[in-house]
């Protein structure tokens, strides 16, 4: 879906992207943080997969893994 111009979303992010990291400014400049977790983003996610397991993720296509591999040509 698009998103809609001046309409509220919100986000789950890490620390260092909601403080631009990675380009990411808009977050920095336009966000409007209601809340920043103590705990560090990573302990968050595995609290989070320990309460949904088992996950299992669909297959997106994003990543392609050739059945063969070619050597490339030398110059």
């Amino acid at each position: 879906r698009c998103l809609t111009p001046k309409k509220n979303y919100i986000v789950l992010t890490s620390i260092f992207v909601a403080n631009g990291g990675d380009g990411f400014d808009m977050f920095k400049k336009e966000a409007n943080t209601t809340h920043v977790y103590e705990e560090d983003d990573l302990n968050i996610m595995a609290k989070y997969l320990e309460k949904t397991s088992p996950v299992y993720p669909g297959e997106e296509g994003r990543v392609i893994i050739p059945r063969e591999l070619k050597p490339l040509k030398e110059k």
